[in-house]
């Protein structure tokens, strides 16, 4: 219970005007108790609703939208080793002799544009994929908001005989209804990802220098020769990296939670009431209340992806509701104006402030906490009998 009782101690008037002749002025019986019955709408506030939101998303292992790495390489073999090398326009592989000297004229090549001066050129196509990604995850700050809204009161107001012993005017019962609702929302998760392919050119030269290279397209040398011998290793290797194509994904959670509250109060307690003008009567009243309080929770979280410019797809979903009916014991203090009108109606508008306990709610792995200390104001008319 964290807040104190509000008190007004006076209202304006309900209406201008002398109404004296055609107000009946109420007196409390001598002979016993007598009631009064009032209804009207009611306003209230509550405390705050606090809610500790928490998603469940970056729990998960997110799997990449869009491929990851790959690294195709050509059979072109390394420039630290000899080995078997096919290019796309032509190969140097190994002989008999290559083990012991490094030469082989198991050699080929599709055009002679691919003989220099002292040289001797090979192409070859790799392709290679590189993947990144990111992510960021932010705790989400507690959201307060207030719990208000209208509803409707009933009171049954016993007045005490003159001669009652206690230093009071009567006891006032109370049956008040008040229901109402709030929403939050957040993202808390977000990612990026990203994957570049790249054409892989290799361009390989031998040295030819002091050979006679035969001077034809599509020029084959065989295992078992004989013919002119080339290095198996070329002399160097020039990579380019070409980009080709460029895929993003992005995916960030959203949560949305709502909680709804009913609450039923019968309030009961003393009244002290004293006429200060013709047909006008102030009161204050105090006591304990009796609560009953039903409330339902909710929240619904999504994940959802975006590949490049492609309509967003959830990827995960998670959905919570909770539900419950709690009971609570609480203090009140009231004040209040009455005026009189004719044939025993009157109208009344008062002042009330309520001292609650905290509710606390559970929906996943959020929290609500729900203040029900509060304030209300409310407008009655009602009659004697």
């Amino acid at each position: 219970m964290k807040k104190s009782l509000f008190y007004l101690l006076s209202f304006a008037p309900l209406s201008g005007g002398d109404f004296s002749k055609d107000v009946i002025s109420y007196t409390p019986q001598n002979s016993g108790w007598t009631a009064s019955y009032a209804v009207g709408p009611n306003y209230r506030h509550f405390g705050d609703v606090r809610y500790q939101g928490q998603s469940q998303s970056q729990n998960l292992l997110v799997p990449s939208f869009i491929g990851g790495n790959s690294l195709t390489l050509p059979p072109i073999g390394t420039t630290g080793t000899t080995s078997d090398r096919l290019y796309d326009n032509g190969f140097v592989n190994l002989d008999g002799g290559t083990a012991d000297n490094g030469l082989t004229w198991n050699w080929g090549y599709d055009s002679t544009d691919q003989v220099q001066a002292n040289s001797l050129t090979y192409g070859a196509t790799g392709y290679r994929s590189d993947y990144s990604e990111s992510s960021s995850y932010s705790v989400q700050p507690t959201l307060d908001s207030d719990l208000k809204g209208a509803g409707l009161m009933g009171d049954i107001y016993f007045a005490a005989p003159e001669n009652f012993s206690l230093p009071i005017s009567g006891v006032l019962v109370s049956l008040s209804y008040f229901g109402t609702d709030q929403n939050f929302g957040f993202s808390s998760f977000s990612g990026q990802q990203q994957r570049e392919d790249y054409r892989l050119d290799f361009t390989d030269t031998f040295d030819t220098t002091g050979l006679i290279i035969p001077l034809r397209d599509d020029y084959e040398g065989t295992y078992a020769g004989p013919g002119p011998k080339i290095d198996n290793i070329p002399s160097s290797r020039v990579q380019d990296d070409v980009l080709l194509n460029t895929e993003n994904a992005s995916f960030a959670n959203s949560v949305s939670s709502s909680i709804e509250l009913n609450a039923l109060s019968l309030a009961v307690g003393p009244t002290i009431q004293e006429s200060f003008d013709s047909g006008w009567a102030w009161q204050i009243s105090f006591g304990a209340t009796v609560n009953l309080y039903k409330w339902s929770a909710s929240q619904s979280e999504s994940l959802s992806v975006r590949v490049d410019n492609q309509a967003p797809t959830s990827f995960a979903r998670f959905n919570h509701s909770s539900s419950q009916t709690d009971w609570a014991l609480g203090l009140f203090g009231r004040v209040g104006v009455t005026r009189e009108l004719p044939s025993d109606w009157y109208t009344s508008v008062h002042f009330q402030g309520d001292l609650g306990p905290t509710l606390d709610v559970r929906v996943g792995p959020s929290k609500y906490e729900i203040e029900t200390s509060g304030y209300s104001a409310g407008f009655l008319i009602g009659r004697r009998f």
